[in-house]
This record gives structure tokens, sequence and C-alpha cells, in this order.
């Protein structure tokens, strides 16, 4: 019997050490997520036009083509508890990096702690679905950071090669 209170009393340590660093890690670096999604522009006859996300809630919404647009929805979630400066937005591109230039005007963007802000990509110049790969955006802050940060720790190799290189030009 007390071989199976020391291992469920093992186990329940670990388990709780686990839970404890896995929250730490998010409550750290974890802080400004960017969610790029593909959706449609949608204008209503009164106040702001509507994002919609997915054909089928197209359809139920029953928007006409003509009236609707493609856009790239990007939110941007602060989950910190100070607030965040935005500098630009980026995609990854088969030559490095490509900053969307079309949100320009919109920079420098701040987010405060617990919210979302959301831009659109395509409301002002024309884009279509498929061009741009929405599973990779990410953006800079006010720091140089990049975020999420698992687009930080995909660009740390790339960053080691580009120091390596500048040292050695030296």
């Amino acid at each position: 019997m007390t071989n199976v209170a020391l291992a469920l009393g093992i186990y329940a340590t670990l388990l709780s050490t686990l839970v404890a660093l896995v929250t730490l890690y998010g409550e750290l670096f974890a802080r400004i997520d960017v969610i790029a999604q593909e959706a449609y522009l949608v204008p209503r006859t009164s106040g702001a036009p509507l994002i919609v996300r997915g054909d089928d809630a197209l359809q139920a919404l029953g928007a006409q083509d003509s009236a609707r647009s493609e856009i790239v929805s990007i939110a941007i979630r602060n989950r910190g508890r100070r607030p965040a400066q935005i500098l630009q937005v980026s995609v990854p591109g088969t030559h490095g990096f490509h900053v969307i230039d079309d949100l320009f005007e919109r920079f420098p963007l701040v987010v405060e702690p617990g919210t979302t802000r959301t831009l659109t990509l395509g409301d002002q110049a024309p884009y279509r679905h498929g061009e741009l790969n929405v599973a990779r955006f990410f953006v800079s802050d006010g720091a140089g950071r990049i975020h999420p940060l698992r687009e930080r720790w995909r660009q740390a190799p790339a960053r080691l090669v580009r120091r390596a290189r500048r040292r050695l030009r030296r």
C-alpha cells in the first residue's frame, strides 16, 4: 500500500510541476498571438462592413458576389499585462520575409492588455484568397521582438547565420 501511495505522490508532484512550468512559460513568453484568416468583407447599409469567415457563413448571410470582397483578417491578441506597440506585420516568402506594406499607415498600433485588434488586408487594395500563406503571419513590436514566439524560434537559425556573416565581413 505504501508503494502505491509513494508512486501516486511522485506522479502528482511531477504533473503539478509540469503544469506550473507550462503556465509560467505562457505568462512570460507567449504574450502576443497573431491569427490570420482568409475572410470576406461584406458591406452593410448602415454601419461598418462585416468580416465574414467561411463560405458557409457567407451563404447563410446571403451576400451577393458583387458586393463582397476577399480579404485577410489579421487578429493581434495581447495576453500580457502591459500594452504592446506593433510596428509591422510580415509573412515569410520564398526569399526571406515580406513586410506587408499595405498596412503601414495603421502603424504604430497599440494593443492594450487583454484586448484584440483586427487588421484587414485587402479592404483598400485587391486581394485574392491563396496569395499569402496565412499560417505564418508574424508581427514585430517596439522592442524588436517577433511574435508569436514559435515564429521567433523558427527564425533563430537564420538570425545566427546573419550575425555570423556580419562578423565575418568586418
